[in-house]
């Protein structure tokens, strides 16, 4: 699938290169179809959108950042400014393409619930094989004793940082271990809310959100045009009325019914299915 674009020499953002787009990365046990509703928002502020759809099942996270390295390098984005969002693993898979030079200038960059310093309930959970069970052998390098974060750099560049503070939702199979094990920990229902941070970022924002919904939450897609136009989030009205929220779930819930969730064709281990634009 070819990249959308929209008035990238004109696209909104900080920098003086050329601007060639938006990489999306989505999360563990999706595909990028989890991400067009954000796309469809970006391209609608004027931004061109690169979506990476990887598989991440029966994969190593080094094996992970090298496909994504191989898809930027397909891209024409030599000597650009290039944005990047990823949402949960996806954020990580950012940092570990940006560890290497690049051909191409790093613009800004939106993580959402990207677990930064690892996921505690994979640490409590190791023994038992049910991370493995529910994700696949990759969720091992996301531990918060994983090798994985010890040689991830952060990247120079304007870092947001979006976490959600909603830690159950019954169709994240994450948030009913979480809201036994970890009833005392503030978590998303997958990641805790601690473990999102970095210490260089430009700007954090916690959201009444759970981790699996967060791509497709319209006001996380406002707060990531936000900072990728101006470098920061907008903290007013942060939190929404009772009615707002209702109208949010039951949003969540249609996308669930229509297929939005975890993508059962990203739990096949099926080369043919990874699909690049």
């Amino acid at each position: 699938m070819a990249a959308n674009a929209s008035s990238d020499a004109t696209a909104p953002g900080s920098g003086s290169k050329r601007h060639s787009g938006v990489v999306l990365v989505h999360g563990l046990g999706r595909t990028g179809r989890s991400m067009l509703r954000l796309e469809r928002r970006l391209n609608r502020a004027g931004f061109a959108t690169h979506n990476f759809d990887y598989v991440a099942r029966n994969r190593a996270f080094t094996e992970l950042v090298a496909d994504f390295q191989g898809y930027l390098e397909s891209l024409p984005i030599d000597g650009t400014r290039v944005d990047f969002v990823g949402h949960s693993l996806g954020g990580l898979l950012i940092r570990g393409v940006l560890a290497q030079p690049q051909t191409f200038e790093t613009g800004r960059i939106v993580m959402m619930a990207t677990p930064n310093q690892g996921v505690g309930i994979i640490d409590r959970l190791a023994r038992t094989g049910v991370p493995e069970l529910l994700f696949g052998p990759s969720i091992k390098d996301l531990g918060t004793t994983a090798a994985t974060f010890r040689s991830l750099a952060v990247p120079q560049a304007e870092i947001g940082i979006i976490a959600g503070t909603q830690p159950f939702h019954p169709l994240n199979p994450a948030s009913w271990l979480n809201s036994v094990l970890q009833s005392e920990i503030l978590h998303d229902g997958t990641v805790e809310v601690a473990s999102t941070r970095l210490p260089a970022m430009a700007d954090y924002l916690e959201l009444p959100i759970s981790h699996t919904f967060m791509p497709m939450d319209g006001r996380v897609i406002d707060q990531v045009v936000t900072f990728l136009t101006t470098g920061t989030f907008n903290h007013d009205g942060e939190s929404r009325s009772q009615a707002d929220r209702f109208l949010v779930a039951w949003g969540e819930l249609l996308d669930a019914v229509r297929g939005g969730v975890i993508d059962r064709q990203a739990g096949r281990d099926d080369p043919s299915s990874t699909r690049r634009s």
